[in-house]
């Protein structure tokens, strides 16, 4: 199984302030929006040469650098706006997680420009506490990411972090022999969710296939932002795996520095049920309350449910 123990850790990010919560000295860049009937919008190609060439962003998912397994991001588009998430350890080694928000311009090629205030959060509610609190937002500096399309390993991303770490990558391959765009049997939507009564945590997935890999960002019990990931296969929509922690990989400003070996530390049930058309799920942490699951909006009139539209674009 290729998770997250070769990769050491995934983009996250926070639906924090823009689920409802969070705060700092100067107000988040992610606003939550009131979530619109989803349109289907138009993806025009353009064919040049041999190869065609993508006018509308269609690399929603996980990124990653095979030859510095253990960071990486998220990025969702809607409308114009995306919603990215970044995933590293401190100096300590432990998990961390930033999240941006900001306009998704499309640039030539096809190449998109993605430049936000790469932020950071702490204070919100633990996975396993039944007490909602409000995160408190810190901005950290500036981050800015080019993402392109290409026609041999298809959506790439070259991201300048704040500190001037430099990140080269890829759309992460959950399964060596399940392509990126293997269809998604459970028609479970890929990008970012919420529980919209409990703010300040969220929920990155990712399906190709039969395979589902999630990224779940929320605290640990003092209040520092926190992740784990679970990867299983979810061909009936609904699965029960573990739920792994890993800790010492590379910071947002060092250099490469792979992860240690993941410890798990739940059970964790994941159901996105196949009659709905709603993109909504539930996720479960041991014999804890279910936590209910839907597809984060932060972008007025933004797509949000993918699935269940006929685009003209590939996904």
């Amino acid at each position: 199984m290729k998770t997250w123990c070769r990769i050491g850790i995934l983009v996250l990010g926070s639906l924090l302030a823009a689920c409802g919560g969070g705060s700092s000295g100067e107000s988040s860049t992610a606003q939550q929006s009131q979530a619109q009937p989803p349109k289907a919008q138009a993806a025009p190609l353009r064919q040049v040469g041999a190869g065609t060439v993508i006018d509308s962003f269609s690399g929603t998912g996980f990124y990653w650098d095979p030859a510095q397994a253990g960071t990486g991001l998220m990025i969702e588009e809607q409308g114009s706006k995306a919603f990215l998430g970044l995933f590293v350890y401190d100096d300590q080694g432990n998990p961390v997680w930033y999240t941006a928000t900001g306009d998704l311009p499309f640039l030539s090629g096809p190449s998109f420009s993605f430049n936000a205030t790469l932020q950071s959060y702490r204070g919100g509610q633990p996975l396993d506490s039944s007490v909602s609190s409000v995160p408190v937002a810190t901005n950290v500096g500036q981050i800015s990411v080019t993402f392109s399309f290409d026609n041999t390993i298809g959506w790439k991303a070259s991201a300048v972090l704040p500190g001037g770490r430099v990140m080269n990558a890829q759309r992460f391959q959950i399964s060596p022999d399940k392509p990126i765009t293997a269809a998604n049997n459970a028609r479970i939507e890929r990008g970012w969710y919420w529980n919209a009564s409990k703010s300040g945590r969220g929920w990155a997935v990712e399906v190709q296939g039969d395979q589902v890999f999630m990224v779940v960002f929320h605290y640990n019990a003092d209040g520092t932002p926190t992740w784990n990931v679970a990867n299983a296969n979810i061909a009936s929509g609904k699965v029960q795996t573990d739920l792994l922690a890993y800790r010492g990989g590379q910071t947002l400003t060092g250099s490469y520095k792979a992860p240690l070996a993941p410890v798990k530390v739940g059970q964790y049930t994941l159901d996105f049920p196949q009659d709905r058309t709603d993109c909504t799920g539930s996720a479960t942490l041991n014999n804890l309350p279910a936590e209910a699951l839907s597809k984060f909006a932060f972008a007025p009139n933004g797509l949000l449910c993918r699935q269940f539209f006929k685009l003209v674009n590939p996904q």
